[in-house]
């Protein structure tokens, strides 16, 4: 199991595809069966490392991909999801703040 190099709540882009989001979730590994990570068009993306759930920028589209496959973010600016609320309580200098953290 490897540790993730990313946090929930931080931008990320997309190496591959060129879209930016924030992480909504992690996983150590891919949590996914078989027939989707054989499906899924960047099965190159190793299953025994991280893999997040990622809220895509200016869409309603929530993707879950491999930590290989995404970058930090170097000039992090708000993103625009429709599910924003449902994890963050509101962005901070460079990141969301976790929901439930928040009094």
């Amino acid at each position: 199991m490897h540790i993730a190099k990313f946090a929930i709540g931080q931008i990320v882009y997309h190496k591959r595809h060129g879209y930016r989001g924030v992480i909504a979730d992690a996983d150590p590994e891919c949590s996914m069966d078989e027939d989707w990570y054989n499906t899924k068009t960047d099965a190159v993306d190793a299953r025994d490392k991280p893999w997040y759930e990622v809220l895509i920028d200016g869409t309603p589209i929530t993707i879950y991909v491999a930590e290989e496959a995404i970058e930090v973010e170097l000039s992090p600016v708000e993103v625009d999801h429709p599910m924003l609320a449902d994890y963050f309580s509101g962005f901070v200098r460079d990141h969301y703040q976790i929901a439930h953290l928040q009094s």
